[in-house]
C-alpha cells in the first residue's frame, strides 16, 4: 500500500516551507495527487524528486567549477 503525505508532511521531509510546496504543486514541479478535493503526495515520488534535483545540483556544480589555468 501507497504512503500518501500531506503538504506538511512534505515541507517537513524536504525541510522547505509548506508556501514553497504549494508553490512547486501550482507550478506543477513537484508530483501531486488529488483525491477528491485534497492534494495528496506519493512518498515515493517525493523521494524521487528529491533524488532528482540532488542529482541536478551535484551536476551544476561541477559544471560551473572553473578550470585550472596551466
Amino acid at each position: 500500500m501507497e504512503t500518501y503525505l500531506t503538504v506538511n508532511e512534505v515541507a517537513e521531509l524536504v525541510k522547505l516551507s509548506v508556501q514553497t510546496i504549494r508553490r512547486y504543486t501550482m507550478n506543477r514541479e513537484i508530483p501531486f495527487h488529488k483525491i477528491y478535493r485534497a492534494v495528496r503526495y506519493k512518498k515515493s515520488e517525493i523521494e524521487q524528486w528529491i533524488e532528482k534535483r540532488e542529482a541536478g545540483k551535484a551536476k551544476s556544480l561541477s559544471a560551473n567549477k572553473k578550470q585550472p589555468i596551466e
